[in-house]
C-alpha cells in the first residue's frame, strides 16, 4: 500500500480549502412569498450560520438588519434583493437573487366547496375559498341561513366556517347562503352543510 505523505504547509492548506467550501455551501438565502390584498409579503433567511451582521437591500429603496426580515413588494415589479452578510472573522460577502414579478389572483377565478361536512375528522371540515391567496383585510365571508340571518362573519385571513354559529352552536345540517368579498367585488352562492 502506497503511503502519503503530507507538509504541515499541506495539512494547512487542505483545512483552510475544506473550511472555505463549507462556509460557500450556504452562501443563499431563501424567500417565501405570501400574496395578499394590495402588494406580496416576502419573509427572508439566510442559509447559513457563519453571519453576525446582516444588511438586506430590497431594491426598492428600503433596506434591513434584522436576521429575518419581512417586506412587502408591490405586484408586477420585478423583485431584486442582495444581502451582505458579515461573518466573526469581519469579511463580508454578499449575495443578489432576482425574482419574477408576483402576480395577483382574481377573485372571480375562486373556487368555493359546495359541501362540507364539520364532523372533526380532519377532512374537509370547514368552509373556505378554495386558494392559497391571504386576502388579509380585503376579504370577508358571511354566511346566512335561509330566512336571511346572519350565522357567521369572517374578515381577514381567517375567512372559513368551521359549520357553528357567531354564538358557537352548531349549525343545523342544510343549505346556507354565502357572501364572500374580496376587494369589492361580492361572490354569492350556496353550501350544503353536512354532518
Amino acid at each position: 500500500m502506497p503511503s502519503v505523505r503530507t507538509s504541515c504547509r499541506g495539512l494547512l492548506f487542505l483545512m483552510l480549502l475544506m473550511a472555505w467550501h463549507h462556509t460557500s455551501a450556504q452562501t443563499t438565502f431563501f424567500v417565501r412569498f405570501e400574496p395578499g390584498c394590495g402588494s406580496v409579503k416576502a419573509f427572508f433567511e439566510y442559509g447559513g450560520t457563519d453571519a453576525t451582521a446582516y444588511t438586506w437591500d430590497f431594491g426598492d429603496g428600503t433596506t434591513s438588519t434584522a436576521a429575518t426580515p419581512v417586506h412587502r413588494f408591490e405586484y408586477e415589479q420585478p423583485i431584486s434583493v442582495s444581502l451582505t452578510i458579515q461573518l466573526a472573522t469581519g469579511s463580508t460577502s454578499t449575495f443578489a437573487q432576482s425574482f419574477p414579478p408576483q402576480e395577483l389572483e382574481d377573485p372571480a377565478g375562486v373556487r368555493m366547496p359546495n359541501v362540507f361536512t364539520p364532523n372533526g375528522d380532519g377532512v374537509n371540515d370547514v368552509f373556505r375559498p378554495v386558494t392559497d391567496v391571504l386576502w388579509a383585510e380585503c376579504a370577508s365571508l358571511q354566511v346566512l341561513d335561509r330566512w336571511g340571518h346572519t350565522l357567521f362573519r369572517s374578515q381577514g385571513n381567517d375567512i372559513q366556517w368551521n359549520g357553528r354559529t357567531m354564538a358557537g352552536m352548531e349549525a343545523s345540517t342544510g343549505t346556507y347562503y354565502y357572501i364572500l368579498v374580496v376587494n369589492g367585488a361580492e361572490f354569492h352562492g350556496t353550501v350544503q352543510l353536512l354532518r
